[in-house]
């Protein structure tokens, strides 16, 4: 992807462009101050907060620059805000970075401008360093050597934050590549807080102006412009930054030089930005026969906290040339410069010299202080050391999240007489403060084994969280918020932590515990529809005989009341559908239902000797929606039963579909995976054999499967819905209308008047243009049309604007319209909705109309006093008049008033003589293309009665 960032110009102001460089470089070269140039290489900007009882930070700028230039130079910070006065810091040298020498056999040198500085209240401030100059001969930017070096960062300055301090870049800003070979960089950002960073490129700046506002380096474009395809050979090349990881890469460089990047590191808290880090960096691109080496690192991946994390890294050389393989980044890093407080270690097995092969060991042991949101990154660099030409690197980023251990020995108690249960688990072992033990529950068991980085509860395990406690209680009292728990229902638990902010993070979820509360009442097993109708309509209900009941306690006989009520759930309409027996276990409910447009649940009421003891959870039917869709069918399905439909016992749930058409008979022909789907499924006719038509109905059943996850009562719990239809939405646009437009002659209203004492105003005449159209009578067509719109430009190659929408005839007015200029198009659509074609595209334009006269009478008797145009004047925007005597002397010019009025004055405001006078008008009118409304009338005008002598 190019970048280009210049201006686009024609070739004179090319040339004229090229002028003036070459005479700002001659000035600018000659400027005595620029003898002092620091030759700034790269740099960036960091804040780290020092006092907890005052809003004092401590700013750093790491500085790269040449050695040859003069020596270092102070540079200037400036903090956000006007009271606060520019500080100029001198700096400290760090000594030189290894192996990183330009074209002129510069080294790179690292200083340290560093400062405090306490803020007045909280706020977002822009914290920038000034600096003369770059070093010289920057490739894409102009006249670098003359260009001063500015980087701008941004700090959110909150109480709430703490001892909040921006990320630290790790990884130095200058590094060589070579041409025609991928070129990778990473900056090492670490922040110690654990907040979230991106990435994202801006473009090098020199300064700020007046308003503050940052101002850019002059003709400046990303290094991609210098390249020609990337190291594969494909084209175009690229060169971006990976906004999750920061690698910025440049595949591949095309030409020797120095090239300046620059980007800003954004940290973010609870999804709010709070900072950017800005950097400005130097690639160095030599043309070397070298050949890069390459890396070998692990997939990114997750390690409980408390465990060892261990790894073999790789470097490898294909020449083969002496490499060096280290770590970089916050991992490594003293926590004095920045880096993490538990570092990791890197020993390097040692397989050289030469041979192009080196590995060593990563080991990190975790702690749970190390737990957080958003990954650590290890970036390891092998660089090779050739005899002939420059030395290479490839920069390789392993990403590693440190989660919580889940917690252990989650036990679930039932209290059959308060229908609650009681959790206990073991204490925590990562009991961090502010952190918090989560409580999920949900209907049935389910078989969750997390992958490696799944920490908590995803969606598709079915759990809802219901509680929340501090991470060292280890126990919680489930009674449904006071309302006892369902009886005659599995209830499953789930338990993991959720770490506090800014860090954040999780830890896996607990091993599942579950208990079944126990109904006297029988168990409903069955709420299958087997009629749809609105009227006529059948479900079919069966239950258990009661289970483990203690006759001496409940003696029979015992009896049963079934009742019926409207909805998935609750007490809507309740019907008492009978009395039965101790061995009745089922019943056909066919008392004038309508299952096409309702659910139904049911519950049993159990009597023991006469008295009613117990009743049963309730259990609706399986109510299926069936929504079109364009080219495919929605279906979505739910039922509130005690059991689970959504077990991983019994995953899959199965869809029928009405084979054939209207032949009242269903087929099983498919089904779906609802721990990946949920309860929804979509009929896109791509099953083989059951393809889809357009504005044809289709109907489906949905029969689920269930389990109690009891083993005294029986798993498979089959449920029919009832029948739902729809019909396949038409996705067939229909063809364009043929379009004729009517316009008004000109010759019908080209009224010319002679009283020139009437107003005549520009809106006097309102015009209409007249637009017919036709349909489009091939039969391949679709002729479903329900309505048209009507669409319009007042250019020739302008955009279409709709006008009208939902036109329901085949003509259309365009009225109390000032112009009639315009083309016009219209589309027809469907039903549906799906919209055609533009028709033919037909035009109409105006016809400007203004005439003059040849004499007027300035005596001030009130009957033509004054040179106007005939009435009414038509389609005029301005009027640009210019009057000249018989020698040709400018007499009289205006430009305020399309209708003129002169009063045969001169420009001083003197009377004219009679006589003969000549006039040039200039008028812009409104035509349909810009290139005709310029018109030029020359005429001449006799002023009678004129008083004055010219």
């Amino acid at each position: 992807m190019k970048h280009i960032l210049t201006n686009q110009f024609t070739s004179q102001n090319k040339w004229a462009i090229k002028v003036l460089i070459i005479i700002l470089g001659i000035i600018l070269a000659n400027i005595p101050s620029l003898v002092h140039a620091t030759h700034i290489r790269a740099g960036d900007l960091t804040a780290e907060r020092i006092s907890s009882t005052s809003l004092t930070y401590r700013f750093t700028v790491f500085l790269y620059r040449d050695n040859g230039g003069v020596p270092p130079q102070p540079g200037t910070f400036e903090f956000g805000y006007s009271s606060a006065e520019a500080v100029m810091v001198e700096p400290i040298s760090l000594g030189f970075i290894d192996g990183v020498v330009d074209n002129q056999g510069d080294a790179t040198e690292i200083l340290m401008y560093q400062v405090e500085h306490t803020f007045p209240s909280p706020g977002g401030y822009k914290v920038s360093y000034y600096e003369q100059n770059r070093n010289p001969s920057v490739s894409n930017m102009f006249n670098s050597g003359n260009t001063a070096f500015y980087i701008e960062s941004v700090f959110s300055i909150n109480p709430a934050y703490g001892l909040n301090s921006s990320p630290v870049l790790l990884i130095a800003p200058v590094d060589l590549a070579a041409v025609g070979q991928k070129f990778i960089h990473n900056p090492g950002a670490y922040d110690a807080d654990g907040d979230s960073l991106s990435y994202r490129l801006t473009v090098c700046k020199q300064g700020k102006d007046e308003d503050g506002n940052p101002i850019e380096v002059v003709q400046y474009s990303y290094p991609d412009e210098y390249s020609y395809e990337t190291e594969d050979g494909q084209t175009p090349p690229t060169f971006s930054i990976n906004p999750i990881n920061g690698d910025l890469i440049w595949d591949a460089p095309g030409e020797v030089g120095e090239y300046n990047v620059a980007f800003y590191v954004d940290e973010w808290r609870n999804g709010q930005q709070i900072g950017a880090v800005n950097r400005d960096m130097q690639i160095i691109v030599v043309d070397n026969p070298n050949d890069r080496p390459e890396l070998e690192i692990p997939n990114d991946t997750c390690i409980v906290a408390g465990t060892t994390l261990e790894a073999i890294i790789k470097g490898y050389d294909l020449d083969p040339d002496h490499i060096t393989l280290t770590a970089e980044g916050g991992l490594f890093s003293d926590p004095d410069s920045g880096g993490h407080t538990n570092q990791a270690t890197f020993e390097v097995t040692g397989l050289q010299p030469p041979n192009g092969e080196e590995e060593g060991v990563f080991s990190w042991e975790t702690t749970c202080d190390d737990i957080r949101t958003e990954p650590y990154q290890a970036t390891f660099k092998v660089r090779d050391e050739p005899e002939d030409g420059y030395s290479l690197v490839d920069i390789q980023t392993w990403r590693i999240t440190v989660v919580g251990p889940a917690p252990e020995n989650l036990v679930a108690d039932v209290d059959l007489i308060s229908n609650s249960v009681e959790l206990n688990w073991d204490d925590y072992i990562c009991n961090i403060p502010g952190a918090a033990m989560t409580i999920w529950r949900r209907r049935g068991a389910f078989d969750f084994e997390p992958d490696n980085c799944e920490t908590g509860l995803p969606a598709y395990t079915g759990y809802e969280k219901i509680a929340e406690v501090d991470v060292d209680q280890t126990t919680y009292f489930d009674d449904n918020e006071g309302l006892g728990l369902e009886r005659g229902v599995t209830y499953c638990y789930r338990i993991y932590v959720s770490f506090p902010s800014p860090k954040g993070g999780e830890s896996y979820a607990s091993i599942e515990a579950c208990v079944f509360i126990p109904q006297l009442a029988p168990y409903i097993i069955e709420t299958s529809v087997t009629e749809t109708s609105r009227t006529d309509g059948k479900v079919n209900v069966t239950w258990t005989k009661p289970i483990g009941i203690d006759v001496d306690q409940y003696p029979k006989p015992w009896t049963y009341s079934l009742l019926r009520n409207n909805g998935l759930e609750g007490d809507e309409n309740t019907v008492e559908l009978g009395t039965f027996s101790e061995n009745d276990t089922t019943f056909l409910d066919e008392t004038g239902l309508d299952t096409e447009r309702l659910p139904y649940n049911y519950k049993i009421e159990f009597y023991s000797d006469g008295a009613l003891t117990d009743t049963s959870s309730s259990a609706s039917t399986v109510f299926l929606e069936a929504n079109s869709a364009l080219e495919s069918v929605v279906l979505t399905w739910d039922a509130d039963v005690p059991w689970s439909n959504a077990s991983s016992k019994f995953p899959k749930h199965y869809i029928y579909r009405e084979e054939p058409l209207n032949s009242g008979e269903y087929i099983l022909f498919d089904s779906v995976n609802i721990s990946n789907n949920g309860f929804t499924y979509v009929d896109d006719g791509n099953k083989d054999g059951f393809t889809l038509v357009e504005k044809t109905e289709y109907c489906y059943k949905v029969l689920t499967v269930g389990t109690y996850d009891n083993p005294d009562i029986r798993d498979s719990l089959l449920n029919m819905s009832q029948e739902a239809c729809a019909v396949i939405l038409d996705t067939t646009a229909p063809c364009p209308p043929i379009l004729s437009v009517t316009a008004p002659n000109c010759d019908d209203f080209e009224i010319i008047l002679d009283d020139q004492t009437v107003d005549c105003s520009p809106t006097d005449t309102l015009f209409s243009n007249t637009l017919e159209w036709e349909n489009d009578s091939n039969t391949a067509c679709d002729q479903e049309i329900e309505s048209y719109n009507v669409y319009y430009s007042a250019r020739e190659d302008g955009e279409f604007e709709l006008i009208a929408e939902n036109v329901l005839n085949l003509t259309y007015l365009h009225d109390d319209i000032s112009s009639l200029a315009g083309c016009y198009a219209v589309t027809a659509l469907d039903g549906t909705g799906n919209e055609s074609a533009f028709s033919n595209i037909v035009c109409v334009d105006n016809c400007p109309f203004y005439q003059l006269p040849n004499a007027f009478t300035p005596n001030d008797d009130g009957v033509n006093d004054v040179f106007r145009p005939y009435k009414c004047i038509k389609f005029i925007k301005s009027v640009e008049f210019t009057v000249f005597n018989r020698w040709g002397e400018k007499m009289y010019e205006s430009n305020d008033d399309i209708y003129i009025n002169w009063e045969g004055i001169d420009n001083d405001g003197d009377q004219l003589s009679s006589g003969i006078y000549y006039y040039h008008v200039k008028l812009q009118t409104i035509r349909l293309n810009e290139d005709d409304e310029e018109v030029n009338l020359k005429g001449w005008v006799k002023i009678i009665d004129g008083q004055g002598q010219k």
